[in-house]
C-alpha cells in the first residue's frame, strides 16, 4: 500500500481525499444501520403475531446488520493503514528535507573553500612575481657592476647567490670579499654568509629590505669592506 501511495504525484492531498470519502461512507452506513435497527424494533414489538414472511424478514435484517459490522470493521483497518502510511510519508518526506539541506550546507561550505583556496593562490602567484623582479633586479644590478668594479656571483644551493668583489684591497688587488644573498618567501633580502665580517651587517641589509636598492646595497658592502683593509 505504502508504494502505491508513493507513486501518486500528491500522496498527501489523495490521502486526505480517501479520509474524506471513508468519513462520509461511515456516515452513511452510520445512519442506514439505525433505520435497519429501527425497522427490526419495530417488527419485535408486533410478536408472534408476525407472519413468516416478517420472521424472515427478521432474520434477513440481522443478516444484513452481520455483515454491516464485519465491514465496518474493515473500512476501520483501512482507514489505520491509511493513517499509517500518511505518517510514513511524513517521516520521509522530513528524512528528505534534512538531507537536502545538508547538501545545501556542505555546498556552501565547499565553495567557500574554492574561495580561500582561490584567494591563497593569487597570495602566492603574487609573491612569486615579487620574487622574481627582484631576483631581475639583483641580476641585473650584478651584471652591471661586474665588469667595472670587479664583481663577480656564484650560484649556490638552495637558490642562493654569492657575490664575488676584487680590487678592494691594495695591497691585493685579487682578494676576494664576498657575501651570500638569498630571498625568502616574504620577499625579505636574506644575507647568510660575509667574509670578512662586517659589523654593521645587520642594518646594512635591514636598510636593503626597506629600500630594495640592491645596487646602493653593493656599495656599501664594497665601502665597508675597503674600510677593513
Amino acid at each position: 500500500m505504502i508504494n502505491s501511495f508513493m507513486t501518486n504525484i500528491d500522496p498527501q492531498k489523495q490521502i486526505e481525499e480517501i479520509r474524506n470519502s471513508i468519513s462520509k461512507s461511515e456516515q452513511q452506513f452510520d445512519n442506514w444501520v439505525r433505520e435497519e435497527n429501527q425497522k427490526i424494533e419495530n417488527l419485535k414489538k408486533e410478536g408472534m403475531s408476525l407472519p413468516k414472511e416478517g420472521k424472515k424478514k427478521i432474520q434477513q435484517l440481522k443478516k444484513q446488520e452481520e455483515e454491516l459490522k464485519i465491514e465496518k470493521k474493515s473500512i476501520n483497518k483501512e482507514n489505520k493503514e491509511i493513517q499509517q502510511t500518511k505518517e510514513e510519508i511524513n517521516k520521509l518526506t522530513k528524512t528528505k528535507t534534512e538531507k537536502l539541506k545538508q547538501n545545501i550546507e556542505l555546498n556552501e561550505n565547499i565553495q567557500k573553500q574554492r574561495t580561500i583556496l582561490q584567494e591563497r593562490k593569487i597570495v602566492i602567484q603574487n609573491k612569486e612575481q615579487i620574487q622574481q623582479l627582484k631576483e631581475k633586479e639583483l641580476q641585473d644590478t650584478l651584471d652591471k657592476y661586474q665588469t667595472w668594479l670587479g664583481l663577480n656571483f656564484k650560484r649556490m644551493n638552495g637558490n642562493k647567490l654569492r657575490i664575488i668583489l676584487t680590487q678592494i684591497d691594495p695591497q691585493d688587488h685579487s682578494r676576494e670579499f664576498y657575501f651570500t644573498v638569498r630571498i625568502d618567501r616574504t620577499s625579505r633580502y636574506i644575507v647568510e654568509e660575509c667574509e670578512p665580517i662586517l659589523p654593521s651587517l645587520k642594518e646594512l641589509v635591514n636598510n636593503l629590505n626597506k629600500t630594495n636598492d640592491f645596487s646602493l646595497f653593493v656599495r656599501k658592502m664594497r665601502k665597508k669592506f675597503k674600510e677593513t683593509c
